[in-house]
């Protein structure tokens, strides 16, 4: 369920819900256990509302197990029990939580809660690219890709209180255990964990944000195909390139999440640039797989430049307007980087509001920017201080592409005029009305 409401400047709400939401948000028990989780109540109250939620719950499809530690972490603080009946929730129809968590895998918890229900139709492509590391992998890296163990699915946030719901649409993904808190056994959470992608968050932002400027996006001489692509072909690619973006962060010669996490340690110095590393290395491997996907790997490769060029570039550019600079979030930054590799190498032009991409040169661009960076990771990986060449890399390539403007980086000025002459909405907040 998705309901437009225009909030102001640039701005718009979409209000989000799914079948299970609907038929919870006309039970009491569950508004009042929504409710006293929104007003932060004594978790003995908590308690008290979800033991009269049980059953409901239950025939909704959450397991008894789950229930059951969650029930123990609000007695106890002890949250191990409803982290790990969580993870063995993987495939369910739907998932449930309620405890300590975050928006981020860093930063401090809250209570709260949120309910997942699940995609059709991703579990079969993201099995297909499971098989396909080895083959992506060889071709790009000389070494197959991975997940790290991780376990990709996709799934609708249908209701939600708290960090998820405060996130205001910038949480598009769950990675277990490192959302939750209160769980203490490290060696007990580091199985089955989960990468959960948040479909319904992604497709409306790029319903609300990006397709409104998708006519204005040319590939060579013609429209971009997503143009005239379907709800089911939209999914596809939306599925191709999520899994594919999980792929990479695990994957080349500096996974990051590899130890001793240099990358991490690094936050927004070096963030923008991994984001831009795995969302190109997606686009590659869909080269890759392009003999047996076909049009569907095009597809999935012209979603993430529009992304990229047609939203997060702009959400970059207008971050810090008084500073006619870059704006400093992973999102924003990354699409900047996208934007100036692709006009520096004269792959992009932007002609009377709209762009224009020669595919060739882009493709092109693409590569040579990967090969920078997988080098410097190459080094980095053997060096002695790892951490300042990953700093200096990425000061580098700012450098290079970006424009100088007082103690900020700002796009090239053809770059720059362009995107300031547009006129869309370039930030979306979710409401949840079944909770």
């Amino acid at each position: 369920m998705l309901i437009d409401q225009q909030a102001p400047g640039n701005s718009v709400h979409v209000a989000l819900g799914g079948q299970v939401s609907r038929e919870l948000a006309e039970r009491p028990e569950w508004l009042r256990l929504c409710a006293d989780v929104r007003e932060s109540a004594p978790h003995e109250k908590i308690l008290e509302d979800l033991s009269h939620a049980r059953s409901t719950l239950l025939h909704a499809g959450v397991s008894e197990d789950l229930l059951n530690g969650i029930a123990t972490g609000l007695r106890h603080a002890s949250w191990d029990d409803a982290v790990e009946a969580f993870a063995r929730s993987q495939g369910q129809q739907v998932n449930f939580y309620l405890g300590p968590m975050r928006a981020a895998e860093a930063g401090p918890s809250k209570t709260g809660l949120f309910l997942l229900e699940r995609r059709p139709n991703s579990a079969e492509t993201v099995s297909m690219l499971e098989q396909a590391t080895e083959r992506i992998g060889k071709a790009m890296f000389g070494a197959p890709c991975s997940f790290m163990g991780r376990h990709v699915e996709f799934y609708d946030l249908t209701a939600a209180v708290g960090p998820l719901a405060d996130a205001r649409a910038s949480a598009i993904a769950l990675f277990t255990p490192f959302y939750f808190g209160g769980w203490t056994d490290s060696a007990r959470q580091q199985e089955n964990r989960r990468s959960l992608l948040l479909h319904n968050v992604v497709r409306s932002r790029f319903e609300r944000l990006t397709r409104p400027l998708v006519d204005g996006l040319h590939i060579d001489s013609r429209p971009s195909a997503l143009c005239d692509a379907s709800d089911e072909e939209l999914e596809d690619a939306f599925t191709l390139w999520l899994t594919l973006h999980e792929m990479m962060h695990a994957s080349g010669p500096m996974p990051l999440f590899a130890e001793p996490g240099h990358k991490l340690d690094l936050g927004m110095d070096y963030g923008p640039i991994e984001e831009m590393r795995v969302d190109m290395s997606a686009f590659i491997a869909l080269g890759i797989l392009e003999g047996e996907l076909g049009e569907r790997a095009t597809l999935a490769q012209e979603l993430i430049v529009a992304e990229r060029l047609l939203r997060s570039i702009r959400v970059g550019n207008a971050l810090a307007p008084e500073a006619n600079g870059i704006g400093k979030s992973l999102d924003g930054e990354h699409g900047c980087f996208w934007g100036a590799t692709l006009h520096a190498a004269d792959a992009l032009r932007a002609v009377d509001g709209e762009i224009y991409l020669a595919w060739k040169e882009a493709h092109a661009a693409i590569r040579e920017v990967l090969t920078e960076i997988y080098s410097g990771e190459a080094a980095a990986r053997v060096a002695n201080d790892a951490p300042t060449l990953l700093k200096n890399k990425a000061a580098q390539i700012r450098q290079r592409l970006f424009t100088k403007k007082g103690e900020d980086y700002a796009l090239p000025a053809a770059l720059d005029d362009h995107y300031h002459r547009l006129h869309a909405p370039d930030r979306m907040s979710l409401t949840f009305p079944d909770c």
